[in-house]
C-alpha cells in the first residue's frame, strides 16, 4: 500500500507527523460492505499508529470509504447517515489509537428524504438572475469585481472597490497559457504521470524528441 509519511515543525516548537494513504478499494454495492470496509480502515487506524507512534494526522483518500459509485440506486442506498454507523467506527478507531483522522464517505444520507440523492438548489434562471442582482454579500460574481468596497467607502476612496485581478499567476494564465505552463513545470513536474505513482497508459517519463 502506497503511503507517504510527513513530520510539520510548528514555530513554537510543535511536531505533528501525518501519513497519507494509497489505498485501492473496491466499490461497496451493499452497506454490509461500507460497514466492512470501515471497519479495516479502523483496524488499519490502530495498526499504523503502533508501527509509527509518533503520528498524529491520518488522511485517507477519496472513495476509499465506499469506492466510486456509479450507480444512483447503489449510492442512496449505501449513503451514510452522519453522525452514523461509519463515523463510530472512526471516530473510535481514532480515539483508541489517539490520533485525528480525515476519511472520506461517498454520499451522506438525508434525514427526510434517505432514499433521494442529496442536492444543494434547485433554481430557475430567473430566481439566479435576480439574486444577482438583489443579493448583497451572497453575490460572488459582482463581490469578485468590487473587492473592498467597504473599506475604500470608509477611507474616502470612492464606493466601487478593486476589480483588478489580485493574483499575477492567474493574469500570467490567460495571457500566456504554454509559457504559464513551463514555469509550473519547471518546479512540479513535466509529464502527467509520476514514476513514484505509475498509472497504465499514462506517460510518466520524458520522451526525447528526435
Amino acid at each position: 500500500m502506497p503511503a507517504s509519511f510527513r513530520a510539520y515543525k510548528f514555530p513554537r516548537g510543535h511536531i505533528l507527523q501525518d501519513l497519507l494513504l494509497e489505498r485501492q478499494v473496491r466499490n461497496q454495492s451493499l452497506q454490509a460492505e461500507v460497514l466492512d470496509n470501515a471497519r479495516k480502515i479502523a483496524d488499519m487506524i490502530v495498526g499504523m499508529k503502533t508501527g509509527l507512534p509518533g503520528m498524529g494526522l491520518m488522511i485517507f483518500p477519496e472513495y476509499s470509504t465506499h469506492g466510486i459509485m456509479y450507480d444512483s440506486k447503489e449510492m442512496c442506498e449505501t449513503a451514510s447517515s452522519v453522525p452514523g454507523e461509519e463515523t463510530e467506527i472512526f471516530a473510535k478507531a481514532c480515539r483508541k489509537a489517539r490520533v485525528w483522522g480525515v476519511f472520506s464517505p461517498t454520499g451522506e444520507r438525508h434525514e427526510e428524504h434517505p432514499n433521494e440523492r442529496l442536492q444543494y438548489a434547485q433554481l430557475s434562471k430567473t430566481l439566479i438572475r435576480d439574486a444577482r442582482k438583489t443579493g448583497q454579500s451572497q453575490n460572488h460574481l459582482f463581490e469578485l469585481l468590487h473587492r473592498g468596497y467597504t473599506g475604500k467607502i470608509n477611507s474616502g476612496e470612492g464606493d466601487r472597490g478593486v476589480a483588478a485581478c489580485p493574483y499575477e499567476f492567474y493574469s500570467k494564465w490567460v495571457a500566456d497559457p504554454e509559457g504559464t505552463r513551463e514555469i509550473v513545470e519547471s518546479f512540479t513536474r513535466s509529464t502527467v504521470g509520476t514514476q513514484e505513482c505509475p498509472i497504465e497508459a499514462i506517460p510518466n517519463k520524458k520522451v526525447a524528441h528526435r
